[in-house]
């Protein structure tokens, strides 16, 4: 990893998810009763869709580098080419990354599927039957 995170890796839950149309991330607390940890968690993920939003993939870049898989492509995008919806979770967050575009949706398939190499990703029960439908 580039960057650093603003909360302890091994203290966390990762998953990235591939859907029909983009796909989610999850960051959980593996404590449900670390509460400074949820909210830095909900911080950190809500912060970031709104600059993934805006177009601003500078954590992102932080974090992961600038050569990341898909991630130059998304900073193509014009605003509302790619949705980013943050939803807080009981025990962390989470982000859903959609677009009608096919090249956008490519790229983040790219993007998360880079994340989840790089991060192992976390199978979370539940989660993925979530995103199985065309309804993404």
């Amino acid at each position: 990893m580039v960057g650093s995170r603003p909360y302890p890796a091994d203290q966390v839950e990762l998953s990235f998810i591939r859907t029909l149309h983009g796909g989610v991330q999850y960051v959980l607390a593996k404590s449900t009763n670390n509460v400074e940890l949820i909210n830095l968690i909900q911080a950190h993920l809500s912060t970031s869709a709104e600059q993934f939003k805006r177009g601003d993939f500078s954590v992102a870049e932080l974090m992961h580098g600038f050569i990341m898989p898909g991630l130059a492509q998304l900073k193509l995008a014009k605003p509302d080419d790619i949705k980013f919806e943050y939803r807080a979770l009981e025990n962390g967050g989470k982000i859903h990354y959609s677009s009608d575009y096919p090249q956008f949706v490519s790229a983040l398939h790219e993007w998360l599927e880079a994340r989840a190499r790089e991060h192992s990703n976390t199978d979370i029960p539940d989660h993925k039957l979530q995103h199985l439908t065309n309804s993404d």
